[in-house]
């Protein structure tokens, strides 16, 4: 992981840190939107996509990804909505993340041909792909055996475990 985390996508301030709570609460996970705010719903959605990453574990190990996308490209797509790196750079940063997380192997496979706890190391890998200073994360290991759950923990930043 360490290769793709070397270019940064943004310079920012931000020390990367983690806010955990008890599991099994269902608290609303998801940021309030300020009222007031200046900017248009084009200026959020690009900031949301910038500065937050997002992990969450649905029933049935469900996390969104496209099916009709392997891997790799579910990882790419969004830097490719970003559109900060070229797509070789795009390419290059998805299978570093897939591969610090153990899936360097499963890049080319759609998730029907993934295993759940697959799904939720790609939803991860995912989330980190555009490097947000903020990931709301929701149970990113719940599924997982022990060996994935470290490597969940070593890659995600401020994690500290």
């Amino acid at each position: 992981m360490r290769a793709a985390q070397q270019q940064p996508l943004h310079d920012s301030a931000v020390t990367p840190g983690i806010v955990a709570g008890p599991t099994g609460r269902k608290d609303d996970t998801s940021p309030a939107r300020r009222p007031g705010s200046a900017m248009d719903e084009d200026e959020r959605a690009a900031t949301r996509l910038s500065t937050i990453g997002f992990v969450f574990h649905f029933r049935f190990q469900f996390q969104f990804l496209l099916p009709e996308f392997p891997a790799r490209q579910n990882v790419m797509l969004p830097m490719r909505a970003l559109g900060r790196l070229s797509p070789r750079q795009m390419e290059e940063r998805a299978d570093a993340l897939l591969a610090s997380l153990g899936l360097g192997e499963q890049a080319t496979k759609r998730p029907d041909q993934l295993s759940g706890g697959q799904h939720q190391r790609v939803a991860v890998a995912r989330a980190l792909a555009n490097e947000p200073p903020l990931i709301l994360a929701d149970e990113p290991t719940c599924s997982l055996d022990s060996k994935s759950s470290e490597q969940v923990f070593e890659i995600l930043p401020g994690t500290g475990l």
